[in-house]
């Protein structure tokens, strides 16, 4: 049996157990939210990453506002390629077509102009081989918060000789496993063939590439001054500073001096 001690919570106006368990994992009920959308929201507070990095801190603050993501841009190509999101823009490399459509350009006086879903749907569709849908209503390009086609699995099991992964696209070079395996090729997409059986027992973490693949969208923008595209995005052609990224320093000095340096 599980008991929860609850001598310790700080006094809340709670009236289901819904709002407890929110206590818990360090959610309160926004105003109007029936307890099905809490309880939904409180559930995905016990899964997703909440650490101080990119991923933790999109996730915590699309937990703590509520936020959604959406299925924004579906892209592939004919050929494998590979896919990522940064502050620099939206990248796609593959045999045929190299892309690097930027999020936002210089503006007059200096101010970031942030493209639009759109432009970026153009400029992928413009390559060869590729293939881009805009799945969403038209947006600035500031809500494709940083993401890859490239995965990670984890501790597949696998047992035989011939091995059929859980994922197509399969990456080789990257895999590796819980324990000795025999000598193995890859025989096709994502299919491992071993001299001999597999030990009973084993496991297989390996990375994989998604085609097609669908760009998520975020009505949360996250930005870092670490970010080591930062200081392309924020020159501008005469050798100054974007205003927002003047902005953004003027606001950490505020808050933090010892952000200022002698």
């Amino acid at each position: 049996m599980t008991s929860i001690a609850t001598l310790n919570n700080p006094p809340m106006n709670s009236t289901t157990y819904a709002d407890l368990l929110g206590i818990l994992v360090g959610l309160t009920r926004m105003p109007g939210e029936t307890s099905d959308l809490f309880l939904d929201r409180v559930t995905r507070a016990g899964v997703l990453k909440r650490t101080p990095d990119y991923v933790g801190l999109m996730n915590e603050l699309h937990l703590q506002f509520g936020f959604d993501l959406s299925l924004a841009i579906s892209i592939a190509c004919t050929d494998p390629y590979t896919l990522s999101v940064d502050l620099a823009g939206v990248h796609l490399t593959s045999a045929l077509a190299m892309v690097n459509s930027p999020l936002m350009t210089i503006g007059p006086e200096d101010f970031w102009e942030w493209r639009m879903f759109s432009d970026i749907v153009a400029d992928l569709n413009a390559a060869t081989g590729v293939t881009a849908t805009l799945l969403v209503d038209d947006a600035p390009a500031f809500q494709l918060p940083y993401q890859s086609n490239t995965m990670l699995a984890v501790a597949e099991p696998i047992s035989g000789d011939l091995v059929r992964l859980a994922h197509s696209g399969f990456q080789l070079g990257t895999e590796s496993f819980n324990m000795p395996v025999p000598s193995y090729s890859l025989r096709s997409d994502s299919v491992l063939e071993f001299t001999t059986a597999v030990p009973t027992g084993a496991f297989i973490s390996y990375r994989y590439k998604v085609n097609p693949y669908t760009l998520i969208a975020s009505p949360v923008f996250l930005i870092s001054m670490m970010d080591p595209n930062l200081s392309a995005a924020a020159a501008t052609p005469d050798r100054g500073v974007a205003y927002q990224v003047m902005e953004f320093v003027q606001e950490l000095v505020e808050n933090d001096p010892s952000y200022w340096a002698k």
